[in-house]
Parts: C-alpha cells; structure tokens; sequence
C-alpha cells in the first residue's frame, strides 16, 4: 500500500471540506434565489413580478393532483386533452403538499435541491473533465452569469457617471427581454429561466447523472476512478431515463444525442457500458412516445432571431452569445480531444435549436440553448485555467474576457434582487374556492370568463380554456375551442343542443365574472338568466350544467 504523508493528507482534508463549503454556498443561493421568489403565507401565494405569468400555469397543474383529481392525466386548463406538458415534477411537489408541506415550502424544497444539484454536477463535471477544482468554480459562474450584449444597451443607455452604479443597483426591469418586448436579446439566458420553470434545473440535473459515467470513464486520470459500481448505476440510470421525458422532453433527448455520440467517440466504451445505456433507451421510447406524437417538429431556421438571413443570424447570436461567438472556435482548437468532442456535441445542441421548431412556440428551444452553454462552460473554464498557469504572455487579457462573459449576468441578476412580490389569496380566502371545494366533484371540469389564478383552478379543478397562450404553446387547439363561446354563450339556444354540446365537450359547470375577458356578451346571453348554484354576488355566478340540462 503506498504510504501518504501527514501533510499530503490533511492537504486532502482541507480540499474536501472546501468542497463541502462550496456546495453549502451552492444550496444557499439556490434556497434564496427560489424562495424570494415564491411563497406561501397566510393563506396567500407571494409571487414576484418575473414569475407572475409561470407560475399561473404551474399553481393549478399542482393542484390539480394534490386537491383535485387528475389521474387521467388532463393538461388542467385545457381539460379533456391528454397531457402534453412533462408534469412530473409537480406531481412530486404536489404529492409533498399532500403529506402536509405547506405548497411554497414543497415547491420551493424540489427547486432548492435540483438548482444545487446541477450547479453541483456542473462544477464536479468542470474538476473531472479539466483536473482542476477551479475549473469546476468557473464553470459554475460562467453558467450562471450571461454572455450577452446585455451590457452594451445597459452602459449605452445610463453612460453618466456615477449614476450608472445607482442605476445598476437599482435596476428593476431587465435591459433585454426578447422576444416579448421586441428586444433582439433574449430573455433565456438569465436566472429568471431558472425561478421560473423550476422543473428544468431539476431535470438539467437528470441529465448529468445520466452522462457521468461515461465522462468519468474517458476523462478520470487514474484507472480506479474510473470504475462504478455497474448494479447500482444500472438502475439509477434506467430509472431516470424512463422517467426523464415525463420530466422534461428536451433533457431526454439531449441525452440520447450525448450517449449516442459519445458511444460514437469512444468505441473503447461499448463493451463495460453498452448494455447498461442501450437497455435505457430502449426501456424509455415509451415515455417519449407518450408525449411525441403531440410535438409538432418542423423545419425552421435561425431561432428567435427576426432576420431569418445568415446576417440577421449571426447578428442576433452576436448579440445573445457575445464574446462565446470568436471565444468558441478558439476552445475547440485548442481544447485536448476529449474535450472537443463535449464541444461537437455543444455545436450539435446548437445546430438543432437552430434547426427545427420542436413544439408549437418556438421558444421552447432555448432548453438546448441553455445546455450547450454548460457544456461550453467547461470548455471555456479548462481554457481559462490552462492559459494563466502557462504564464502566457497574453493572460493579462483574461480577465477582461472573463468580466465580458459574465458582466451581463451580473447586470440581470438586479432586476431579480429588486423584483417585488404580490399576493394572491388561497382558494379557501374566497367563497367560490371554498364552495367549489366543498360542492363539487375533484374532476369536475368548469368553463370560465376569467382565467389567471382563477378560485376554480387554484381549488384543483380544470377549466375548459386558458387565456390563450399556455394551451396554444403546448399545441393544444385552443383557437377551435374559442370558437365554441359564441354558442355556448348565445343569446338564444335550443336547449337540447345547447346541453349536447356541454356533454360533448364535458363541461360540469360555468364559473361566469363580469366583465368576462373574451369579447362575449354573457349579460344577454341565454345562460345568464338560468338559476345558478352558486352566486357570490351579482357579477359572479356558477351554473351547473347538470341541473340546467335536468330540465330539458
């Protein structure tokens, strides 16, 4: 046994508890970034501004399994369709508000623990594949501080001096937030992702579980630490690979690509681990099939960018990429082989999201977006390290390089620190949410006039409509459903086929608000003079489909 000298050991001691130390700075960022941004108290949600839209989708998708019934597995605001959204990890949150957590504490638990468990791997990722612990520290800061040209807009706009420092500190509203507000940066790439879609963090992480044994296998320098332990890897990864599409689509086929190209690569591979990765993609087709045939791929170039010409390209990645767009070629040539191929995959995520509109609202692809920056971080960390311990005579540059890769970053991270947060009250602080509670049953499917965080979805019930945008988004035909108001909603009606249309369409009940938020005039509406079961006041009627159509 080779024998290690006191030193040599507590030097170890000391690197692994800074290690610790580290992911304790990981797991307490990632506890103040998701719970100042959502809660639950007294009753009331507490929402900050950037999550207001999200989480109107979220909060009822949550509630639909943990106060209402949704085993069928309904899209809750557009009932009656089969779910396309990868909905697992609100069950899971939904499944902890069951057991008693209070929804923002079971929320904001499942969000802590995957936004630290990919910053985690990120880093731990970062050491394997460079040999070196700051790598996995800059990889980390590169994930979560932007490339973009933020920073450009923000000096070009508040140049005075010294109120631009006053300005920053105090910003409240991004600089950039395409494509809503017709930027030509776009909003993706800053923490609001992260607060937002809480499932992603979680299921990014996933992922690299999913590739770590292979990584480890090429990049480990000693032959021990190559080996795993096959029995328990086995069924973590099938696990997860069965799972990951009911988590997030994207990661899981982002996966798939990286098993199959690394495979590709590293032919040495396929006699230790071929059968424990082939075994995962063939257990999990069905999972991915079972959101699949709802997906909408079509061809399409150029993302987000608003001149689809090979100009309009490369202006809208210049200014959403920066530096990364001359820094990129740079890090595969000089990158160590292994290393280049993590940056072919990169350029392949990349290619794809470029390529292809993979559901029906073209955002959606920032997802590869996103991961083909991790893997770049690595490659940029490795690079950054590799320069300035070769005392290069052009180090000096780096941390110039290094301040234009992150000063973005640090620029939206304002708007999130000053963001204010609303409250929205609980169903049970409104008499409709305590009568729909109370009256009707877990399943029961309601047609309203207003739609966010509306008694009856927050109650667990799904609703016949959305807004629009959420139902449209996941390729539901939410335009054709809209066309149904005008006669549900009709002045005069024949009774009988005014009630085969709600049996048809499986609607229980009508939850009616004046004003309604579509144009429809429901105080002339044949409906509103019909005896309702409940009324709140006398602009907020609920109609039960049953007893209305008893009569007839």
């Amino acid at each position: 046994m080779k024998k290690v000298s006191f030193s040599t050991l507590l030097k170890k001691i000391r690197l692994i508890n800074l290690e610790y130390i580290f992911l304790l700075l990981l797991v307490a960022f990632s506890w103040w970034l998701m719970s100042s941004t959502f809660g639950y108290q007294d009753g009331d949600f507490i929402i900050a501004s950037r999550a207001w839209s999200d989480f109107s989708a979220h909060i009822p998708l949550i509630r639909s399994f943990s106060v209402g019934d949704n085993s069928n597995l309904d899209y809750p605001q557009f009932a009656n369709a089969k779910m396309h959204y990868h909905y697992l990890f609100y069950f899971l949150v939904a499944m902890l508000e069951k057991l008693g957590l209070n929804i923002g504490l079971a929320l904001n638990f499942l969000s802590v623990f995957g936004l630290s468990l990919m910053l985690w791997l990120i880093y731990k990722i970062g050491k394997l594949v460079s040999g070196r612990r700051k790598a996995g520290v800059l990889a980390v800061i590169l994930v979560m501080f932007n490339s973009s040209l933020t920073y450009v807009d923000f000096i070009r706009e508040n140049w005075a001096w010294p109120d631009i420092w006053v300005n920053l500190f105090n910003l409240k509203e991004f600089v950039n937030f395409g494509p809503w507000n017709g930027d030509h940066i776009s909003a993706f790439w800053n923490w609001n992702i992260w607060t937002n879609q809480r499932h992603l963090p979680f299921s990014f992480a996933l992922m690299l579980i999913v590739i770590w044994p292979l990584l480890k296998a090429v990049f480990a320098k000693v032959e021990e630490d190559k080996k795993i332990n096959l029995k328990i890897w086995l069924w973590l990864i099938w696990g997860i690979m069965i799972l990951l599409p009911f988590f997030n689509q994207a990661a899981y086929v982002m996966s798939v690509i990286f098993i199959v190209f690394w495979f590709i690569f590293h032919p040495q591979l396929w006699a230790e681990y071929a059968y424990l990765y082939f075994f995962a993609l063939l257990y999990s087709v069905p999972s991915f099939v079972f959101f699949w045939g709802n997906s909408g791929v079509s061809l399409e170039f150029g993302y987000l960018a608003q001149e689809k010409s090979l100009l309009g390209f490369a202006s809208y990645w210049w200014w959403n990429l920066g530096v990364y767009c001359f820094l990129g070629p740079v890090l595969l040539l000089t990158a160590k082989p292994a290393l280049k191929k993590l940056g072919f995959i990169a350029l392949v995520y990349f290619l794809l999201a470029n390529s292809f509109r993979l559901s029906a609202d073209m955002i959606n692809n920032h997802k590869l977006i996103n991961m083909m920056v991790i893997f770049v971080a690595w490659l940029a960390a490795d690079f950054f390290i590799k320069v300035w311990q070769k005392k290069l005579k052009l180090r000096w540059l780096l941390p110039v390089l290094f301040l234009s890769l992150t000063l973005s970053g640090i620029m939206d991270a304002f708007p999130i620190i000053n963001d204010y947060r609303g409250r929205v009250p609980d169903y049970e602080k409104s008499r409709l949410g305590r009568w729909v509670v109370a009256e009707t049953a877990p399943d029961s499917i309601f047609l309203t006039t207003e739609f966010m965080y509306h008694p009856v979805n927050l109650a667990g019930r799904k609703t016949f409509i959305d807004y629009g945008y959420f139902a449209w988004s996941l390729g539901y035909p939410s335009s054709e459903r809209r066309q149904l108001l005008d006669k549900i909603y009709a002045a005069e009606v024949d009774p009988q086929e005014w009630c085969d249309l709600m049996q048809e369409q499986g609607i229980d009940y009508l939850a009616i608000s004046l004003p309604p938020v579509d144009k429809i005039d429901i105080e002339n509406s044949w409906i509103w003079q019909q005896q309702p079961v409940f009324a709140q006041d006398q602009n907020h009627k609920v109609f039960s489909v049953a007893a209305i159509c008893r009569t007839y």
